[in-house]
């Protein structure tokens, strides 16, 4: 079986956010949220049965990691929209979120039912023609074209995978709601990290009872990693 979970000592290891774009630990908690984040490799188009068992050893090194006593037999299942559900002595109580792309796994575990999501999203993907107009509101396309033509694809990379991380933490994807719906807004936006927030739409109705959700974004060689959940300001540096 071809992946990788950290070691012990690499376990103790804690960071309040990436050293630079090519030390990223495997593991860290992010600062005042009890959120733990996680990678791990995987090779490319892995079968999903790899995947799954990936999730579940990814998912217990990172309780390890949080001081989380879950039982070692957890079960991940999927709701309606493809939500990853944890269920098993202790599991019933956290929110989970994966994301999968060019042999890595990303994965964040939350104490918080209210949901997280994680998302990564590659710059290469958003080079033309991808129609922009089709996923990002106006006001995003602003921020995305303030950019040098060769910075469009990095911006857009960002915002995306903010959008897709909003979508997972609110448990629907984007099965249940317009990408242009979503605007990525109150931007903190440097090269190698990000504070963003996304209003839910009163459109959405009594099932999404959350009005905002919070994303810290960080740059990782050529993609952008976005975390979802509704209390990430307390992670924003304030001077």
């Amino acid at each position: 079986m071809v992946f990788q979970v950290t070691e012990t000592d690499e376990l103790r290891r804690e960071q309040t956010a990436p050293a630079s774009l090519h030390a990223l630990p495997l593991m860290w908690r992010l600062p005042a949220t009890g959120i733990v984040v996680g990678a791990t490799r995987l090779p490319e188009k892995p079968h999903r049965a790899v995947r799954d068992i990936a999730k579940v050893a990814i998912l217990l090194s990172m309780a390890a990691h949080m001081g989380f006593a879950g039982a070692p037999n957890v079960v991940i299942s999927r709701n309606a929209y493809g939500k990853p559900i944890t269920t098993g002595d202790g599991w019933n109580n956290v929110s989970v979120s994966f994301s999968y792309g060019s042999g890595r796994l990303w994965a964040a575990l939350s104490p918080d039912t209210r949901g997280v999501g994680v998302d990564c999203a590659y710059f290469r993907e958003f080079t033309p023609p991808y129609p922009l107009h089709r996923a990002f509101s106006p006001r995003e396309l602003r921020f995305i074209e303030a950019a040098s033509p060769q910075e469009e694809p990095t911006r857009s990379a960002f915002v995306w995978s903010a959008k897709e991380a909003a979508v997972k933490a609110l448990a629907v994807g984007f099965h249940r709601i317009d990408p242009l719906l979503l605007c990525v807004t109150e931007l903190e936006y440097g090269e190698d990290e990000a504070y963003s927030c996304i209003l839910i739409p009163n459109c959405m109705g009594a099932e999404f009872p959350q009005t905002r959700l919070e994303m810290y974004s960080f740059s990782y060689g050529a993609r952008w990693v976005s975390i979802a959940a509704p209390d990430l300001h307390k992670m924003r540096r304030r001077d």
